[in-house]
């Protein structure tokens, strides 16, 4: 608790808004967080997400049964959102549907969609805000562990 603590007051960032969590005993910034971070520097001009169409799954080639979603985040001075897409393979599903007592975190499984938009828009973040402190020390902190839970994103 002491290391989400630090990080928290590091960043500016308030745990019980849902900005920062621990995740795998790490502290883990939130979409929330991200939100209050792009905000902060004075720069985010919006953003939105929404589930791919059938003409945009045809065009990469997406199945049905996939989840999938894309995220745009507007940053001011730029002439065009920048995107974040990211897909959750049926296959992925499945197995968390068949192995959930193996897995610490079934939230993928239950929820998704949510899930799925999620990780869109934190990519979406990442391309717009490529200077915030906070991916230096992710990449630092992230282990196997997280890399097993999350599906890679398209």
């Amino acid at each position: 608790m002491q290391q989400l603590i630090d990080f928290a007051l590091r960043y500016g960032l308030d745990p019980y808004r849902g900005h920062v969590c621990l995740m795998y005993g790490r502290p883990f910034v939130e979409i929330d967080g991200l939100y209050c971070l792009a905000h902060k520097t004075g720069e985010m001009d919006g953003c939105s997400s929404r589930p791919l169409t059938m003409a945009e799954r045809e065009q990469y080639g997406i199945p049905v049964l996939e989840v999938a979603w894309i995220a745009h985040v507007w940053r001011k001075g730029c002439g065009h959102p920048f995107t974040g897409m990211h897909t959750v393979t049926q296959e992925f599903l499945d197995e968390r549907s068949e192995k959930s007592d193996e897995y610490r975190n079934p939230t993928w499984r239950r929820w998704p969609d949510r899930m799925c938009e999620k990780q869109a828009q934190r990519f979406a973040f990442r391309m717009a805000f490529p200077d915030l402190p906070i991916w230096a020390e992710e990449e630092e902190t992230a282990g196997d562990e997280i890399d097993k839970e999350v599906p890679n994103g398209a």
